[in-house]
């Protein structure tokens, strides 16, 4: 169906145009009195061919082309002038103003009949075929930047894979990095956003259907990059995000809320790690952050509620901060330290915390307005009274679990 708009300001032009266009198949004709109504039209319909009068009270055809002409959305549909003007001036007007064809509107039926037809089948057949030809070129831009995208979200996963393994150093890690992305600063967090679902269907049936479980992957991803994020890839069934903002929530709630309005019928859970300072602390970040997911997960599933909007380390740990045996747990992991506190007047599970969760050991010793060399012997009294290494990924992830959660009770007041 292919719609027709006739712009003329006497009712019995357009009803003589109507009769005669009605006879050609597939075609909705619409009308307009004068220039402005016309242009209110176009600017609310989707329309194939103008037949326009150039003269018109309120505004005129020439005004109209200029209009059409200026206007992105517009100036590609074809304007075909009918017109009672004959003359030279206003035809060549008219075709620099931007009109497709242009034909005299003569008292003989029969040679107003053709020309009406023939001009207005060849201006809708123009109009098919660029809009063919420019949704082809489209597409062809669209596959161009998928591929693109392709190839440098899998450079991306190779990179960090390397790094990962010590294939590939930290500092080529990030000059190939910010060559990939934008430039990241530290200090860095590894965000990992993992697909649970989708229309009702858990991930473990969607991933059985590769071309699918690829389609939601890459709609996230998309999603995730007009959100200004670079840095963002798909590794090992998750989709891993490096950026260093300072609030991790509050990106984690605006990622969400943007992946349910495009794709409302998506689960998914979110976790974030630590901040890390330096490239040697990203594996024990993206080890930390892929714990935080698990551990999320479990949660969701354990409680039979949906997983929380926003979930971070302290949102998974939160439903488990007033059971008891968490608070054994924390007890029983930092029972030691601060046994010690109590006995010598000192401060070293503060001095735990502020390690375990300072950007680096600079930041913590400034952080504690302490020496380095007085840092260092503090740290190393904490691994000979816990007899725990807090260096070590594992007991940095029990270490700091044990202190969320007895944060989280103090702060519930338990």
């Amino acid at each position: 169906m292919h719609s027709v708009l006739v712009v003329d300001d006497l009712e019995m032009n357009r009803i003589l145009i109507r009769k005669n266009l009605a006879t050609l198949p597939g075609i909705n004709i619409m009308e307009a009195a004068d220039g402005r109504q016309a242009l209110e039209i176009l600017q609310r319909q989707e329309i194939d061919l103008v037949l326009l009068d150039l003269v018109m009270p309120v505004m005129d055809g020439y005004a109209v082309l200029e209009v059409m002409r200026s206007d992105e959305r517009m100036r590609h549909i074809p304007v075909v002038v009918q017109s009672l003007l004959d003359d030279d001036a206003s035809i060549i007007k008219a075709l620099e103003l931007g009109a497709y064809d242009y034909f005299v509107r003569t008292p003989a039926g029969n040679v107003f009949r053709r020309d009406l037809m023939l001009k207005s089948r060849n201006a809708i057949a123009a109009f098919v075929a660029y809009r063919a030809a420019e949704q082809e070129l489209q597409e062809r831009k669209q596959a161009e930047q998928r591929l693109a995208l392709s190839r440098r979200r899998g450079q991306l996963a190779e990179l960090f894979g390397g790094l990962m393994t010590g294939r590939i150093a930290y500092a080529q890690f990030f000059r190939q990095l910010s060559f990939q992305s934008i430039e990241t600063s530290f200090p860095l967090r590894v965000y990992l956003i993992s697909v649970t679902a989708f229309a009702g269907k858990p991930k473990r049936e969607l991933v059985e259907r590769p071309a699918e479980w690829q389609a939601i992957e890459d709609s996230v991803l998309d999603l995730l990059e007009k959100c200004g994020i670079r840095s963002v890839w798909a590794m090992e069934d998750c989709i891993v995000v490096l950026s260093s903002s300072p609030e991790p929530q509050l990106l984690m709630t605006q990622w969400r809320n943007r992946l349910l309005a495009d794709i409302p019928k998506l689960s998914t859970v979110m976790a974030a790690s630590d901040p890390c300072g330096k490239a040697a602390d990203l594996a024990m970040a993206y080890r930390h952050a892929g714990e935080a997911l698990l551990s999320a997960i479990r949660v969701g599933k354990n409680a039979g509620m949906e997983v929380y909007e926003q979930i971070g380390v302290d949102q998974f740990l939160a439903p488990l901060a007033d059971r008891q045996d968490s608070e054994q747990f924390a007890a029983r992991a930092l029972a030691p330290l601060l046994d010690y506190d109590r006995e010598h007047g000192g401060d070293l599970t503060r001095t735990l915390e502020v390690l375990l969760f300072a950007a680096d050991f600079n930041a913590a010793a400034e952080q504690l307005n302490i020496h380095l060399k007085t840092l260092q012997f503090r740290r190393k009294r904490i691994q000979v009274i816990l007899g725990l290494n807090p260096s070590d990924i594992e007991c940095r992830l029990y270490l700091a679990t044990a202190l969320r959660l007895r944060r989280l009770r103090g702060e519930m007041g338990q």
